[in-house]
Order: structure tokens, then C-alpha cells, then sequence
């Protein structure tokens, strides 16, 4: 081989991308991200829904334990920052190291099992991190809860016991009930809700699928128990 043949063989093997090539490849790099990213999400999103699920069945475990211990009697949904169901469970039944109203105000600030990882993540700004609601109709607040004990639910499978719920800015605790509207279970999983049920099952229900008065058949064993 001559000089001139070697030297034309390196030159070939040193050239560059010319601007086209490195433009197709940017171009290939760009839509492979864009199918990327979205299906990333998804899989962030799907394991969030998990660890909510997860969270409302201890939360269940925990109302069953302490129904056991009570007789069957529910606890108070709430009251105020000393006597409502958060605290209830919270210690000795969750294993938090606080009581009263120092574990409410703890855990209404800080991320706990009461924290759903997807309300979060939509509502960075919300000074509220109890994200869970207990059932209005539940407990036993006063005479309008239907549902005192777990033997006063017609068909726990179907009863409402709580649920994912709404962030307020001004760190209002949430109660599942029909009026406003704004306080229905929050279907933040892709349009459905984790729903506990009085049976301490938890199911994801599409938010159509979630009754909003409690005056109908359906309605009134959701809500109500009967």
C-alpha cells in the first residue's frame, strides 16, 4: 500500500459527524426521552398508588385492633386536636412515639402513614399532611353517626369507613361527608379514590362510581351502613 492510500485510509477513519448526522441523532435522542419521561411517571405514579394502598390497609389493621379492644365501637372521627381518630390510632396502635394533641400537630406536619404520596406530590404547598378522612357518619362523635360500632353496617364490604381525602392551604382536618362536595373522598389515582371500607378492606372506586347523597339505596349503605 502507498503513502497516499495510507493517508487517505486514516483520513476516512478520523472524519467527523457532519451537521446532519449529529442533527438525525439529537433527533433520536429527543424522542426517545419523550416516550420515556411520560411512561417514568406513570411507574413513579403506580408506585405512589401502591404505597397508598398499603398505608390505608395498616391504617385498617389499625381500626380493626382497636374495634377489638373497644368492643366493636369506632373512635371518635373528631372533636378536636386531642379526641379524633388520628390520635386514636396513632399511638399505642401505629407505634407513634407522641400523644394527644402533640401527635396530632406532629403528624399534621409531618409525612406519615396518614400521608398519601400522591396528594403530596399534587399539593407540595399545603400545609396539611393528614390526607386520609374518616366517614362523617362513623364513630361515635355524637347521635347523627349511624355507624357506632362494625356490627352497625348492613354490608361493611360496602360501607364507607375513610378513604383518600383533599388538602386544605389552612390545614383543616377532613371528614368524609356528602356536603360540601369538596369534602367527598378525592379520586386522585388516575379519576378513583383507595377506599377502607368498615370490613378493613381496602378497594379503589372510580370517582362516578362514588355515591354523593346519602338519601339513596346506595347512597345510604355507602354512608350510612343501612
Amino acid at each position: 500500500m502507498s503513502k497516499r492510500q495510507s493517508s487517505n485510509n486514516i483520513g476516512r477513519r478520523s472524519r467527523g459527524f457532519t451537521l446532519i448526522e449529529l442533527l438525525v441523532v439529537i433527533a433520536i435522542i429527543s424522542l426517545l426521552v419523550s416516550i420515556l419521561i411520560p411512561s417514568l411517571q406513570r411507574t413513579k405514579e403506580l408506585a405512589r398508588q401502591v404505597i397508598c394502598k398499603s398505608q390505608l390497609k395498616q391504617i385498617g389493621t389499625a381500626f380493626c385492633v382497636y374495634t377489638n379492644d373497644y368492643k366493636r365501637y369506632l373512635p371518635v372521627c373528631y372533636r378536636d386536636a386531642t379526641t379524633n381518630w388520628y390520635v386514636a390510632l396513632g399511638n399505642p396502635y401505629l407505634g407513634f412515639d407522641q400523644e394527644g394533641a402533640s401527635l396530632f400537630w406532629f403528624m399534621h406536619s409531618n409525612k406519615t402513614v396518614y400521608s398519601c404520596p400522591t396528594n403530596l406530590k399534587k399539593h407540595p404547598e399545603a400545609i396539611n399532611r393528614n390526607t386520609y378522612g374518616m366517614n362523617l357518619f362513623a364513630g361515635t362523635n355524637n347521635s347523627t353517626c349511624t355507624i357506632r360500632r362494625t356490627t352497625d353496617a348492613n354490608k361493611p364490604s360496602k360501607t364507607l369507613l375513610a378513604a383518600d381525602g383533599y388538602f386544605y392551604n389552612s390545614g383543616r382536618f377532613w371528614i368524609a361527608q356528602v356536603q360540601p362536595s369538596w369534602r367527598m373522598p378525592g379520586a386522585i389515582h388516575s379519576g378513583s379514590a383507595h377506599i377502607l371500607y368498615v370490613d378493613f378492606g381496602v378497594r379503589r372506586l372510580a370517582e362516578d362510581e362514588i355515591p354523593d347523597e346519602y338519601v339513596s339505596d346506595e347512597g345510604k349503605c355507602f354512608w350510612k351502613g343501612n
